[in-house]
Protein backbone atom coordinates (compact mmCIF):
# COMPACT_ATOMS: atom_id res chain seq x y z
CA UNK A 1 0.00 0.00 0.00
CA UNK A 2 1.39 3.40 -0.93
CA UNK A 3 2.09 5.94 1.80
CA UNK A 4 -0.63 8.28 0.53
CA UNK A 5 -3.27 5.58 0.76
CA UNK A 6 -1.87 4.51 4.13
CA UNK A 7 -2.16 8.10 5.31
CA UNK A 8 -5.79 8.20 4.20
CA UNK A 9 -6.62 4.89 5.93
CA UNK A 10 -4.87 5.97 9.10
CA UNK A 11 -6.90 9.17 9.18
CA UNK A 12 -10.08 7.15 8.86
CA UNK A 13 -8.96 4.77 11.61
CA UNK A 14 -8.08 7.71 13.82
CA UNK A 15 -11.52 9.24 13.25
CA UNK A 16 -13.14 5.91 14.13
CA UNK A 17 -11.29 5.47 17.41
CA UNK A 18 -11.32 9.10 18.58
CA UNK A 19 -14.80 10.45 17.95
CA UNK A 20 -14.83 13.33 20.41
CA UNK A 21 -18.01 14.89 21.82
CA UNK A 22 -19.25 16.31 18.49
CA UNK A 23 -19.03 12.97 16.72
CA UNK A 24 -20.64 11.21 19.67
CA UNK A 25 -23.61 13.58 19.48
CA UNK A 26 -23.89 13.09 15.74
CA UNK A 27 -23.82 9.31 16.14
CA UNK A 28 -26.59 9.50 18.73
CA UNK A 29 -28.75 11.54 16.32
CA UNK A 30 -28.14 8.99 13.58
CA UNK A 31 -29.11 6.12 15.87
CA UNK A 32 -32.28 7.96 16.84
CA UNK A 33 -33.14 8.50 13.18
CA UNK A 34 -33.04 12.29 13.53
CA UNK A 35 -30.11 12.80 11.16
CA UNK A 36 -29.30 11.02 7.91
CA UNK A 37 -25.78 10.85 6.51
CA UNK A 38 -25.86 10.83 2.70
CA UNK A 39 -24.35 7.67 1.28
CA UNK A 40 -22.84 9.57 -1.64
CA UNK A 41 -21.81 13.01 -0.44
CA UNK A 42 -21.21 15.71 -3.03
CA UNK A 43 -17.58 16.09 -4.11
CA UNK A 44 -15.42 18.55 -2.21
CA UNK A 45 -13.44 21.39 -3.81
CA UNK A 46 -10.16 19.49 -3.44
CA UNK A 47 -11.45 16.64 -5.61
CA UNK A 48 -12.06 18.49 -8.85
CA UNK A 49 -9.52 20.13 -11.12
CA UNK A 50 -8.78 21.24 -14.67
CA UNK A 51 -5.91 20.35 -16.99
CA UNK A 52 -4.19 23.36 -18.55
CA UNK A 53 -2.62 23.44 -22.02
CA UNK A 54 0.75 24.90 -21.06
CA UNK A 55 3.08 22.32 -22.62
CA UNK A 56 1.25 22.38 -25.97
CA UNK A 57 1.18 26.17 -26.07
CA UNK A 58 4.88 26.57 -25.28
CA UNK A 59 5.73 24.54 -28.41
CA UNK A 60 3.96 27.04 -30.67
CA UNK A 61 5.61 29.89 -32.58
CA UNK A 62 4.46 32.64 -30.26
CA UNK A 63 6.57 35.43 -28.83
CA UNK A 64 7.78 34.98 -25.27
CA UNK A 65 5.48 37.81 -24.13
CA UNK A 66 2.52 36.02 -25.75
CA UNK A 67 3.45 32.77 -24.02
CA UNK A 68 3.83 34.46 -20.61
CA UNK A 69 0.46 36.18 -21.04
CA UNK A 70 -1.15 32.89 -22.09
CA UNK A 71 0.10 31.13 -18.95
CA UNK A 72 -1.38 33.88 -16.80
CA UNK A 73 -4.67 33.81 -18.71
CA UNK A 74 -5.08 30.04 -18.31
CA UNK A 75 -4.51 30.24 -14.56
CA UNK A 76 -6.82 33.23 -14.34
CA UNK A 77 -9.61 31.29 -16.07
CA UNK A 78 -9.05 28.31 -13.77
CA UNK A 79 -9.22 30.56 -10.71
CA UNK A 80 -12.36 32.32 -11.97
CA UNK A 81 -13.97 28.88 -12.34
CA UNK A 82 -13.17 28.26 -8.64
CA UNK A 83 -10.60 25.53 -9.42
CA UNK A 84 -8.22 24.75 -6.58
CA UNK A 85 -6.25 22.18 -8.57
CA UNK A 86 -4.78 22.05 -12.06
CA UNK A 87 -2.85 19.41 -13.94
CA UNK A 88 0.05 20.96 -15.79
CA UNK A 89 3.30 20.17 -17.56
CA UNK A 90 6.35 21.87 -18.99
CA UNK A 91 8.05 18.97 -20.72
CA UNK A 92 11.70 17.96 -20.43
CA UNK A 93 12.47 19.09 -23.99
CA UNK A 94 11.22 22.62 -23.20
CA UNK A 95 13.40 22.78 -20.08
CA UNK A 96 16.58 21.20 -21.48
CA UNK A 97 16.60 21.50 -25.28
CA UNK A 98 20.29 20.46 -25.36
CA UNK A 99 22.33 18.56 -22.75
CA UNK A 100 22.99 20.86 -19.82
CA UNK A 101 21.30 23.89 -21.42
CA UNK A 102 18.37 24.85 -19.19
CA UNK A 103 15.53 27.30 -19.78
CA UNK A 104 13.26 27.66 -16.76
CA UNK A 105 11.29 30.71 -17.94
CA UNK A 106 8.09 28.87 -18.84
CA UNK A 107 8.07 26.67 -15.75
CA UNK A 108 8.89 29.64 -13.48
CA UNK A 109 5.92 31.53 -14.94
CA UNK A 110 3.67 28.56 -14.17
CA UNK A 111 4.86 28.42 -10.56
CA UNK A 112 4.38 32.18 -10.17
CA UNK A 113 0.87 32.09 -11.65
CA UNK A 114 -0.17 29.15 -9.46
CA UNK A 115 1.06 30.97 -6.38
CA UNK A 116 -0.65 34.21 -7.40
CA UNK A 117 -4.01 32.48 -7.91
CA UNK A 118 -3.60 30.09 -4.94
CA UNK A 119 -3.95 26.97 -7.07
CA UNK A 120 -2.27 23.64 -6.32
CA UNK A 121 -0.69 21.58 -9.09
CA UNK A 122 -0.29 18.02 -10.23
CA UNK A 123 2.91 18.25 -12.30
CA UNK A 124 3.56 15.84 -15.17
CA UNK A 125 7.19 14.69 -15.27
CA UNK A 126 8.16 13.84 -18.87
CA UNK A 127 8.27 13.16 -21.78
CA UNK A 128 11.75 12.50 -23.24
CA UNK A 129 14.17 15.15 -24.49
CA UNK A 130 14.74 14.47 -28.20
CA UNK A 131 18.52 14.38 -27.79
CA UNK A 132 18.22 11.54 -25.23
CA UNK A 133 15.42 9.58 -26.91
CA UNK A 134 15.90 6.13 -28.40
CA UNK A 135 13.59 7.06 -31.29
CA UNK A 136 14.57 10.77 -31.43
CA UNK A 137 11.04 11.77 -30.40
CA UNK A 138 9.35 12.78 -27.13
CA UNK A 139 7.60 9.41 -26.78
CA UNK A 140 10.74 7.25 -26.80
CA UNK A 141 12.66 5.84 -23.84
CA UNK A 142 15.75 7.71 -22.61
CA UNK A 143 18.92 6.21 -24.06
CA UNK A 144 20.65 5.79 -20.69
CA UNK A 145 17.52 4.92 -18.75
CA UNK A 146 19.12 2.25 -16.57
CA UNK A 147 21.89 4.62 -15.40
CA UNK A 148 20.92 6.09 -11.99
CA UNK A 149 23.08 9.11 -12.86
CA UNK A 150 21.84 9.38 -16.45
CA UNK A 151 20.22 12.33 -18.16
CA UNK A 152 16.66 11.45 -17.06
CA UNK A 153 17.34 11.16 -13.30
CA UNK A 154 19.39 14.38 -13.52
CA UNK A 155 16.44 16.16 -15.13
CA UNK A 156 14.06 14.91 -12.43
CA UNK A 157 16.47 15.98 -9.70
CA UNK A 158 16.86 19.51 -11.04
CA UNK A 159 13.09 19.80 -11.51
CA UNK A 160 12.26 18.68 -7.97
CA UNK A 161 15.06 20.70 -6.38
CA UNK A 162 13.79 23.85 -8.06
CA UNK A 163 10.08 23.45 -7.39
CA UNK A 164 9.64 21.25 -4.32
CA UNK A 165 8.58 24.33 -2.37
CA UNK A 166 5.56 24.68 -4.68
CA UNK A 167 4.74 21.15 -5.89
CA UNK A 168 4.09 18.01 -3.88
CA UNK A 169 2.33 15.75 -6.40
CA UNK A 170 4.36 14.42 -9.35
CA UNK A 171 2.78 12.39 -12.16
CA UNK A 172 5.38 10.26 -13.90
CA UNK A 173 4.70 10.70 -17.60
CA UNK A 174 1.37 10.94 -19.42
CA UNK A 175 -0.15 7.83 -21.01
CA UNK A 176 3.08 5.78 -20.91
CA UNK A 177 1.20 2.76 -22.26
CA UNK A 178 0.76 4.60 -25.57
CA UNK A 179 4.41 5.67 -25.84
CA UNK A 180 7.22 3.90 -27.68
CA UNK A 181 8.33 2.39 -24.40
CA UNK A 182 7.94 -1.18 -23.16
CA UNK A 183 6.44 -2.02 -19.78
CA UNK A 184 9.92 -2.94 -18.57
CA UNK A 185 11.26 0.43 -19.70
CA UNK A 186 8.44 2.37 -18.07
CA UNK A 187 8.93 0.40 -14.85
CA UNK A 188 12.57 1.52 -14.81
CA UNK A 189 11.56 5.08 -15.71
CA UNK A 190 9.05 5.10 -12.85
CA UNK A 191 11.54 3.69 -10.33
CA UNK A 192 14.22 6.20 -11.36
CA UNK A 193 11.79 9.09 -10.87
CA UNK A 194 10.52 7.68 -7.56
CA UNK A 195 14.06 7.31 -6.20
CA UNK A 196 15.03 10.89 -7.04
CA UNK A 197 11.76 12.43 -5.80
CA UNK A 198 11.90 10.61 -2.47
CA UNK A 199 15.56 11.56 -2.10
CA UNK A 200 14.91 15.25 -2.73
CA UNK A 201 11.41 15.54 -1.25
CA UNK A 202 10.51 12.70 1.14
CA UNK A 203 6.98 14.09 1.55
CA UNK A 204 6.50 14.23 -2.23
CA UNK A 205 3.76 12.00 -3.65
CA UNK A 206 4.36 9.96 -6.81
CA UNK A 207 1.35 9.47 -9.08
CA UNK A 208 1.37 6.78 -11.76
CA UNK A 209 1.35 8.22 -15.26
CA UNK A 210 -2.28 8.44 -16.37
CA UNK A 211 -3.00 5.53 -18.69
CA UNK A 212 -4.65 6.19 -22.06
CA UNK A 213 -6.55 4.37 -24.79
CA UNK A 214 -9.53 2.11 -24.16
CA UNK A 215 -10.18 1.25 -20.54
CA UNK A 216 -9.74 -2.54 -21.05
CA UNK A 217 -6.29 -1.84 -22.54
CA UNK A 218 -5.45 0.46 -19.62
CA UNK A 219 -6.45 -2.13 -17.04
CA UNK A 220 -4.54 -4.89 -18.80
CA UNK A 221 -1.42 -2.71 -18.90
CA UNK A 222 -1.86 -1.80 -15.23
CA UNK A 223 -2.08 -5.44 -14.13
CA UNK A 224 1.02 -6.36 -16.14
CA UNK A 225 2.96 -3.32 -14.86
CA UNK A 226 2.14 -4.07 -11.22
CA UNK A 227 3.12 -7.71 -11.74
CA UNK A 228 6.45 -6.70 -13.25
CA UNK A 229 7.20 -4.14 -10.53
CA UNK A 230 6.56 -6.72 -7.81
CA UNK A 231 9.12 -9.16 -9.15
CA UNK A 232 12.00 -7.61 -7.21
CA UNK A 233 10.07 -7.63 -3.93
CA UNK A 234 10.39 -3.90 -3.29
CA UNK A 235 7.59 -1.39 -2.67
CA UNK A 236 5.65 -0.14 -5.67
CA UNK A 237 7.14 3.17 -6.87
CA UNK A 238 3.84 5.04 -6.91
CA UNK A 239 1.24 5.95 -4.29
CA UNK A 240 -1.74 6.85 -6.46
CA UNK A 241 -3.13 4.88 -9.41
CA UNK A 242 -4.21 6.90 -12.42
CA UNK A 243 -6.55 6.28 -15.36
CA UNK A 244 -8.21 8.24 -18.16
CA UNK A 245 -11.95 7.87 -18.84
CA UNK A 246 -13.63 9.21 -21.97
CA UNK A 247 -17.42 8.71 -21.84
CA UNK A 248 -17.90 9.67 -25.49
CA UNK A 249 -16.47 6.20 -26.13
CA UNK A 250 -19.71 4.79 -24.70
CA UNK A 251 -21.20 4.01 -28.11
CA UNK A 252 -17.98 2.31 -29.29
CA UNK A 253 -18.00 0.19 -26.13
CA UNK A 254 -21.47 -1.26 -26.59
CA UNK A 255 -23.40 1.36 -24.64
CA UNK A 256 -26.08 3.22 -26.59
CA UNK A 257 -29.50 4.74 -26.08
CA UNK A 258 -30.92 6.69 -23.14
CA UNK A 259 -28.68 6.70 -20.08
CA UNK A 260 -25.74 5.10 -21.90
CA UNK A 261 -23.19 7.79 -20.97
CA UNK A 262 -23.87 7.45 -17.25
CA UNK A 263 -24.02 3.64 -17.49
CA UNK A 264 -20.67 3.58 -19.32
CA UNK A 265 -19.11 5.89 -16.72
CA UNK A 266 -20.38 3.69 -13.88
CA UNK A 267 -19.09 0.60 -15.69
CA UNK A 268 -15.64 2.18 -15.98
CA UNK A 269 -15.65 3.02 -12.28
CA UNK A 270 -16.62 -0.54 -11.37
CA UNK A 271 -13.97 -2.04 -13.68
CA UNK A 272 -11.24 0.14 -12.19
CA UNK A 273 -12.23 -0.75 -8.65
CA UNK A 274 -12.36 -4.46 -9.49
CA UNK A 275 -8.87 -4.31 -10.98
CA UNK A 276 -7.53 -2.48 -7.94
CA UNK A 277 -8.98 -5.19 -5.69
CA UNK A 278 -7.62 -7.98 -7.90
CA UNK A 279 -4.11 -6.54 -7.72
CA UNK A 280 -4.30 -6.17 -3.94
CA UNK A 281 -4.42 -2.39 -4.17
CA UNK A 282 -8.01 -1.82 -3.11
CA UNK A 283 -6.96 0.76 -0.51
CA UNK A 284 -4.80 2.81 -2.88
CA UNK A 285 -6.39 6.07 -4.07
CA UNK A 286 -7.42 6.20 -7.71
CA UNK A 287 -7.29 9.48 -9.62
CA UNK A 288 -8.78 10.13 -13.04
CA UNK A 289 -6.57 12.80 -14.55
CA UNK A 290 -8.31 13.06 -17.91
CA UNK A 291 -12.03 13.04 -18.50
CA UNK A 292 -13.88 15.30 -20.92
CA UNK A 293 -16.59 15.48 -23.56
CA UNK A 294 -16.68 17.13 -27.01
CA UNK A 295 -18.94 20.06 -27.78
CA UNK A 296 -19.54 18.91 -31.36
CA UNK A 297 -22.58 16.63 -31.63
CA UNK A 298 -20.96 14.51 -34.36
CA UNK A 299 -18.37 13.31 -31.82
CA UNK A 300 -20.78 12.80 -28.92
CA UNK A 301 -22.13 9.46 -27.72
CA UNK A 302 -25.45 8.13 -29.08
CA UNK A 303 -27.28 9.03 -25.90
CA UNK A 304 -30.27 11.37 -26.42
CA UNK A 305 -29.43 13.30 -23.25
CA UNK A 306 -25.83 13.92 -24.30
CA UNK A 307 -26.13 14.44 -28.05
CA UNK A 308 -27.12 18.08 -28.47
CA UNK A 309 -23.81 19.85 -29.00
CA UNK A 310 -22.48 22.48 -26.55
CA UNK A 311 -25.39 22.15 -24.12
CA UNK A 312 -24.67 18.42 -23.76
CA UNK A 313 -21.03 19.15 -23.00
CA UNK A 314 -22.20 21.46 -20.21
CA UNK A 315 -24.61 18.81 -18.94
CA UNK A 316 -21.78 16.28 -18.96
CA UNK A 317 -19.75 18.51 -16.65
CA UNK A 318 -22.67 18.92 -14.27
CA UNK A 319 -23.74 15.26 -14.14
CA UNK A 320 -20.98 12.88 -15.24
CA UNK A 321 -17.89 14.69 -13.98
CA UNK A 322 -19.67 14.98 -10.65
CA UNK A 323 -20.76 11.31 -10.72
CA UNK A 324 -17.20 9.94 -10.76
CA UNK A 325 -16.14 12.05 -7.79
CA UNK A 326 -19.23 11.55 -5.66
CA UNK A 327 -18.71 9.07 -2.85
CA UNK A 328 -14.92 8.91 -3.41
CA UNK A 329 -13.35 11.46 -1.02
CA UNK A 330 -9.86 10.12 -1.80
CA UNK A 331 -10.23 10.71 -5.54
CA UNK A 332 -9.28 13.64 -7.74
CA UNK A 333 -10.64 14.21 -11.24
CA UNK A 334 -9.21 16.61 -13.80
CA UNK A 335 -11.27 17.81 -16.72
CA UNK A 336 -9.10 17.58 -19.85
CA UNK A 337 -8.84 20.27 -20.84
CA UNK A 338 -9.32 23.98 -20.28
CA UNK A 339 -8.66 24.70 -23.98
CA UNK A 340 -9.54 22.81 -27.16
CA UNK A 341 -6.81 20.35 -28.18
CA UNK A 342 -5.81 20.93 -31.79
CA UNK A 343 -2.70 18.75 -31.58
CA UNK A 344 -4.73 15.58 -31.05
CA UNK A 345 -7.47 16.69 -33.50
CA UNK A 346 -10.82 15.01 -34.21
CA UNK A 347 -13.10 15.03 -31.14
CA UNK A 348 -10.40 16.70 -29.03
CA UNK A 349 -10.72 19.89 -31.09
CA UNK A 350 -13.94 20.71 -29.22
CA UNK A 351 -13.42 19.17 -25.77
CA UNK A 352 -12.13 22.35 -24.13
CA UNK A 353 -14.12 24.40 -21.67
CA UNK A 354 -12.85 27.50 -23.45
CA UNK A 355 -12.56 28.09 -27.19
CA UNK A 356 -9.03 28.44 -28.56
CA UNK A 357 -7.22 28.39 -31.89
CA UNK A 358 -4.48 26.04 -33.11
CA UNK A 359 -1.84 28.16 -31.33
CA UNK A 360 -3.78 27.80 -28.05
CA UNK A 361 -4.67 31.47 -27.99
CA UNK A 362 -7.54 31.87 -25.53
CA UNK A 363 -10.92 32.81 -27.00
CA UNK A 364 -14.35 32.95 -25.37
CA UNK A 365 -15.53 30.52 -22.65
CA UNK A 366 -18.15 27.91 -23.56
CA UNK A 367 -21.35 26.95 -21.83
CA UNK A 368 -19.40 24.05 -20.28
CA UNK A 369 -16.99 26.51 -18.63
CA UNK A 370 -19.91 28.16 -16.90
CA UNK A 371 -21.17 24.72 -15.84
CA UNK A 372 -17.74 23.91 -14.40
CA UNK A 373 -17.69 27.23 -12.57
CA UNK A 374 -21.08 26.42 -11.02
CA UNK A 375 -19.94 22.92 -10.03
CA UNK A 376 -16.67 24.04 -8.48
CA UNK A 377 -18.29 27.07 -6.90
CA UNK A 378 -20.90 24.89 -5.23
CA UNK A 379 -18.20 22.48 -4.05
CA UNK A 380 -16.32 25.40 -2.47
CA UNK A 381 -19.27 26.47 -0.36
CA UNK A 382 -18.94 25.59 3.34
Amino acid sequence: MGSESMLWVNHRDNDFHHFGWGRACLMMLVLLGLFVIPLHASPGPEQLGIMLKIDNMLEKKLSWNEKAANIEKQFQLAAQAHARWVRVAVLWEALESHPGVWDWRGADKVIEAAHRHQIQMLWIVGGTALWDSTNKDWNGAPKDLANPHGAFPQYVRKLVQRYKHAIRYWEIRNEPNLDKMSIEQYATYLRQAWRVIKDEQPQGVVVLGGLGGTLPDQLSYFRRLVGHLRKDGTALPFEIANFHVYPYHASDSGFSGPGSVLKYTQSCDESIRKTMDQTGLGQMPVWITEIDYPAEAKHQARDPEFHHGPSSQALFVEKVFDELARGHPERKLFYASLLDDFDCGNEFRSTGLVNSDNQYRVKRPKESYRAMSRLLGAASQP
